[in-house]
């Protein structure tokens, strides 16, 4: 009783034109009112007006932002985090040379960091 072939159902109970609609119909389930919205018909077709307008707006505004922030990204590139000295500041000196006599095995420790 479940449609499949073989069953005793016959196929045409579900179809639009079977025995089955003359009783959908009777029963008030085959004449649905559609739900028309309360605007005038120019009005409605005026706003369902295809346009790429808002589109093409959208993207221009997207890549515009997206450039600006890459550039700000750029611009601010290393103004950030841990201060090293500008090369003006710094000494001109070359580091001191670690003795040859200092290999792994004498170097002191170095202090835990935390």
């Amino acid at each position: 009783m479940d449609g499949r072939p073989g069953s005793a159902e016959p196929e045409d109970r579900y179809s639009l034109t079977g025995p089955e609609a003359a009783r959908a119909v009777a029963g008030g389930l085959a004449s649905a009112e559609w739900y028309r919205a309360p605007i005038p018909r120019a009005e409605m077709k005026a706003l369902m007006q295809r346009s790429d307008g808002p589109a093409l707006r959208d993207t221009a505004l997207w890549l515009l932002l997206l450039a600006a922030s890459g550039g700000l990204a750029y611009a601010s590139w290393g103004t950030c985090g841990p201060s090293r000295p500008s090369p003006s500041t710094a000494s001109s000196s070359p580091p001191a040379a670690i003795p040859a006599s200092m290999n792994a095995s004498t170097a002191p420790p170095s202090a835990p960091s935390g």
